[in-house]
């Protein structure tokens, strides 16, 4: 067994080892498609597991993939900051547009985390007092502990911060280490310098230009003599000895960590990615140790030294096949020799007993030892981990979730450090925030609270409420925000999202989508039927239609297309495998015919609501788009963004749906732009998102204006605008959601909307319109196509609609500063009157056009015919408190009639000439519960008059409702069916729930209810009324009919079936109690109901 295990050892190190070296080419800055296929060679047949590392680089290519399109070779990583720099000289602080305040989260929100810390560092004789470096949140200070938290580095929070070292002998002087030491994701400028205890940082004499590298990982201060710096970075090891001014390269390659001998500030111990190094004259000149360590095999290496035993030095190894745990080795003779003291269990996988294989070890990598117990070492990967005896046993002391029972911290731990103060405190910086045990790691807590560094990629606004969102986070979910509170309601990597009401949507990366019904309290797939057989983009577009709310569009390699909240999705493209995944969707706000989407740096578009599509290729710049904005009126009239570092080239304006392009870019800075937001009711109002900040533009304005007051110099990755609350509101990549003040909001023009009580019922029916405009209306102008009157300069007019069709409602609304419009485009629904009628369903076709019919709008009304269930066509009322997804059966059938008020489940009947009406119908129940709750209602002109349910464990599977409904002849009414609000409908195909099922509706009049008359010779009964025999005769049109009497409760008392030469039939009604009695006939597309008296 041992030959065979290490002969599999072997192989796999032989087999992959030749590919692992995309992480080194990450580090090393080369071309991102080449660093990109030997991911893709690396990764091919392999399963995609947690805990692998597979998420950290797509995380690092979605990031620089568009910002380096198309030569895909890495630029100045300085360019960023320059461009703060300018700004800076250009505008002063009071030229400078914009309120910016920040909404969070700033609190760790329920469930979830705060974002990602590279670091966590001590500042020379105060307890209290802590700095972390976020991933790209800037710096932060405690000065209690991690009770609360401030930054003062806002002016270049784009910056990845990868290490802090505060001067022990002047605690006003520090370095950072810039550049994102882990993951690689975001700026660096070198080396930053502050005076005066983090107030203000100057770049130094290590700075990065564009033939250099862009990752300082660690700055190392010599303890005696802090003017002499050292600096690894992934360009080689650098020596300062003028505190930053100027700096030497020792040595050439990939370093990431150092230490000084805790009792000789003479010996200082490098590592590079795998070497460790060793200094015997305080860092001149550094020689390779080899004694006892590996020379092959070793992806990264962390080390550790205690003033417990200054001799001790500890070296951590992950593999450079897997990026497993290869080893921990001890030296205790200052690093003259090693031992290995372990090699299992598997530190950097994800599972608490560390059973697995491979790991993230080139991601995340901790070492610590206990200041005055050298025989303690924690090691930090996925979870945490401790040793007691030096390395050699271990046991998982803190995991991602908590599994066991174990103490839970984030995931992803890249620095472990023991307090120089309380011996026992140990501190852990995670993808999460940051984490605090008093007690060498057996408890943990989380003190992240305060700390406003969550790297956000896209938010879903509410467009009529701006007390609640949700916010998809690189590491730490989704996150919504309600009535001032944050919750994760997804976990994972969270990406593009939607909130509109209670509805929400949010996803993974790839195109994972989800729907959650209660505001985000539980969510469930809706993407299955595309994610089997296409795959997104890593943050995959989708957007809701702006003319209906349960319109969705995607962009995968296709465009997908569903009418009903993701139950189902058609593809509305053809565009074939192989091609880039689409990046950018929008559809145009005043005609969702037009479709614009983006691969890189084209652009196709569809006119026709995806029949058909064509691509844009005069576009001046081969830069990677970012978004597009279209203008709420005119679907032609389009501006997109660009990313990448080519002056000049970050915005662009079409006024004919592009077939050419005005460069607009004027003076932005050179960095990516990567969104734009136009303001509805504006003189082209534009605010774009960019790298460093938010830019605005207007008609008026001849160049762009920096609209950052207040606002982080952080990247921003998109915006959206609340009207409701005239506020702007941005995700950014490190900092957290913030909202401004529109531009000059209080020169708005009006803000249309307006509400109706009722949008659709009977001929005469008398709507309420509410306007809801915003910014100061004073005057109104309305009209109402179909009704009366159809102009109305009244604010909150009553219009009546005597015709059936469907109406348009347009509101022109007038403030001081101008006139704006708006159009509901067939918001009412006036449905066509009917009696007598009939309907069995057969040879319907499917209407998408469900009804909301109960009064909570929690029931649905469709027609189906589930051969499962082996029915015909019947109509499904389906109520829901819990709704979840419904897959519709394809109706086969020819369309043969207009469907359009059966599905609605309300009839208008006309019933002025009738003396009695009676409405008669078949029903079953689906699946019910055990309450006996009504399942649906019949209601007339709104009102209940029957309640209909099936008790439980019935058996009978059609039941006929037989209903007198006279005290409304004479009139005309609004007849109705409404799923009861208490009873849960979810998926009849499926088995959960419950549903009801109608067929046969009838609603006729005969004698003294009003007969048929185009059938009055057909079926007649006599005597009426009778005592001992009733008659019914046949004429020889009616064949092949099945015939019933019930009584008023809807008890079927006679069943027969016609014979097919029957003409008479002689009924002994004899048993019968006195009373009025209704005859049902139905078959071969006839339908009656007659009555008599029994006396």
């Amino acid at each position: 067994m041992k030959q065979i295990l290490f002969t599999s050892i072997f192989l796999s190190f032989y087999l992959f080892s030749f590919s692992q070296d995309y992480v080194e080419m990450m580090q090393n800055r080369d071309n991102i498609y080449q660093v990109s296929k030997k991911f893709e060679e690396y990764w091919q047949g392999k399963k995609i597991e947690k805990g692998k590392g597979w998420k950290q680089f797509k995380r690092w290519e979605n990031f620089w993939t568009p910002r380096l399109y198309p030569s895909g070779d890495f630029t100045n990583p300085s360019i960023p900051y320059e461009e703060i720099i300018k700004l800076h000289k250009k505008y002063d602080a009071k030229s400078v547009i914009g309120n910016w305040t920040i909404i969070g989260p700033q609190v760790v929100p329920q469930g979830g985390g705060a974002g990602r810390l590279n670091s966590v560092n001590f500042q020379s004789g105060q307890l209290n007092t802590l700095w972390v470096g976020a991933a790209a949140g800037g710096i932060w200070k405690s000065t209690n502990g991690g009770t609360n938290w401030t930054t003062n580095t806002d002016k270049f929070t784009a910056l990845g911060m990868s290490n802090i070292a505060i001067n022990p002998q002047n605690t006003n002087i520090m370095y950072a280490a810039t550049g994102d030491v882990d993951a690689s994701d975001t700026y660096g400028v070198g080396v930053l310098k502050s005076t005066d205890g983090g107030q203000t940082w100057e770049t130094t004499g290590l700075n990065w230009n564009i033939t250099q590298s862009a990752i300082v990982n660690k700055v190392l201060i010599h303890p005696s003599n802090p003017v002499i710096l050292l600096a690894a970075t992934n360009n080689g090891l650098y020596r300062s000895e003028d505190a930053a001014f100027t700096w030497v390269k020792l040595k050439s390659g990939n370093f990431y960590d150092m230490e000084f001998k805790p009792n000789d500030p003479s010996v200082v111990y490098v590592v590079s990615n795998t070497k460790l190094f060793k200094s015997v004259d305080g860092g001149v000149v550094f020689n390779l140790v080899s004694g006892g360590l590996p020379s092959t095999g070793i992806n990264r290496c962390a080390i550790a030294v205690t003033p417990g035993n200054p001799n001790y030095i500890y070296l951590l190894a992950s593999r450079d096949y897997d990026y497993g745990f290869y080893g921990l080795y001890l030296s205790e003779d200052a690093g003259a020799t090693f031992t290995l003291q372990a090699n299992s269990p598997n530190l950097f996988t994800w599972a608490s007993d560390g059973d697995g294989s491979g790991g993230q070890g080139w991601y995340d990598i901790a070492l610590a030892v206990s200041p005055v117990d050298a025989d303690i070492v924690l090691v930090g990967g996925v979870n945490i981990w401790r040793s007691l005896d030096k390395g050699v046993s271990w046991d998982c002391v803190a995991h991602w979730y908590g599994e066991g029972g174990l103490p839970y911290v984030h995931a992803d731990i890249h620095a472990l450090e023991f307090s120089p103060f309380n011996y026992s405190t140990v501190f852990a910086a995670t993808d999460g925030g940051l984490f605090k045990s008093t007690n060498e790691g057996n408890t943990w807590t989380d003190i992240s609270s305060g700390l406003a560094i969550t790297q956000i990629y896209k938010i879903g606004m509410d467009p009529n409420d701006g007390t609640k969102f949700l916010g998809g986070n690189q590491d730490n979910g989704t996150n919504r925000y309600m009535n001032g509170q944050w919750r994760q309601v997804l976990g994972g990597d969270g990406m593009e999202c939607i909130t509109s009401g209670t509805t929400m949507y949010g996803s993974f990366y790839y195109g994972a989508l989800y729907r959650s019904n209660n505001s985000g309290d539980s969510f469930s797939e809706i993407s299955y039927n595309i994610t089997s057989s296409e795959q997104g983009a890593w943050v995959t577009p989708f957007c809701l239609s702006p003319s209906s709310n349960t319109t969705l569009y995607a962009g995968y390699i296709n465009v997908w297309k569903s009418t009903n909240s993701g139950n189902s999705w058609q593809k509305i493209s053809d565009f074939q495998s192989g091609v880039s995944n689409i990046n950018v969707l929008t559809v145009a706000p005043s005609n969702t015919n037009y479709i614009y989407i983006a691969f890189g740096a084209v652009i196709n578009r569809t006119t026709n609501g995806g029949s058909s599509w064509e691509a844009i290729s005069n576009i001046a710049s081969a830069s990677a788009v970012t978004s597009i904005a279209v203008h709420p009126t005119d679907p032609a009239k389009l501006w997109i963004t660009n990313s990448g570092y080519t002056a000049g080239n970050k915005v662009f304006y079409s006024s004919n749906a592009g077939t050419s392009w005005v460069n607009i870019s004027g003076s932005l800075p050179n960095v990516p732009t990567n969104c734009i937001t136009y303001e509805k009711f504006s003189n082209d109002a534009l605010y774009a998102g960019t790298d460093i900040g938010v830019f605005y533009k207007n008609a008026d304005m001849d160049d762009w204006l920096p609209f950052n007051g207040g606002l982080p110099n952080v990247i921003i990755n998109e915006l959206e605008i609340v009207y409701p609350i005239s506020k702007i509101r941005a995700a950014t990549y490190g900092r957290g959601v913030w909202e401004a003040d529109l531009y000059n909001f209080d020169t708005r023009l009006p803000w249309v909307e307006f509400s109706a009580d009722k949008t659709s019922g009977c001929p005469g029916l008398s709507v309420q319109f509410t306007d809801n405009t915003l910014f100061d209306p004073v005057s109104w102008s309305w009209e109402f196509e179909g009704g009366t009157p159809a102009v109305s300069t009244e604010q909150n007019p009553v219009i009546a609609f005597n015709t059936p069709g469907k109406y348009n409602v347009k509101l022109t609304a007038f403030n001081a500063n101008g006139q704006s419009e708006t159009i509901k485009t067939e918001l009412i629904s006036i449905r066509e009157v009917l009696f007598p009628f009939a309907e069995d369903f057969e040879g319907m076709q499917q209407s998408e056009d469900r009804y909301n019919v109960d009064k909570g709008n929690n029931a649905r009304v469709f027609i189906s015919d589930n051969d499962a269930l082996n029915f015909s066509y019947f109509m499904v009322i389906e109520g829901s408190m819990n709704y979840s997804s419904y897959t519709t059966p394809t109706i086969a059938t020819a369309f043969s009639t207009n469907p359009e008020h059966f599905a609605k489940a309300v009839y208008c009947v006309d019933a002025t000439s009738a003396q009695s009406v009676g409405l008669q119908f078949d029903y079953r129940q689906l699946y019910l519960s055990n309450n006996n709750n009504t399942n649906f209602r019949v209601t007339v002109n709104g009102n209940p008059i029957s309640n209909v349910y099936q008790p439980a464990g019935s058996t009978t599977p059609w039941n006929t409702e037989l209903l007198d409904i006279s005290s409304f002849a004479g009139t005309k009414f609004e007849l109705g069916f409404e799923g009861n609000n208490r009873t849960i409908f979810n998926n009849i195909l499926q088995g959960r729930g419950n549903a009801s099922l109608i067929d046969n509706i009838n609603i006729n009049t005969f004698n003294s209810f009003g007969e048929n008359n185009n059938h009055k010779t057909d079926v007649i009964i006599f005597p009426n009324p009778a005592s001992e025999k009733l008659n019914i005769y046949f004429s020889d049109k009616i064949k092949n009919i099945d015939l019933n009497i019930v009584n008023t409760q809807g008890v079927r008392l006679v069943s027969f079936k016609k014979q097919q030469s029957e003409n008479l039939r002689n009924i002994d009604i004899s048993n019968l109690n006195a009373g009025v009695y209704y005859v049902h006939i139905s078959g071969n597309n006839f339908s009656r109901i007659l009555y008599f008296v029994k006396f």
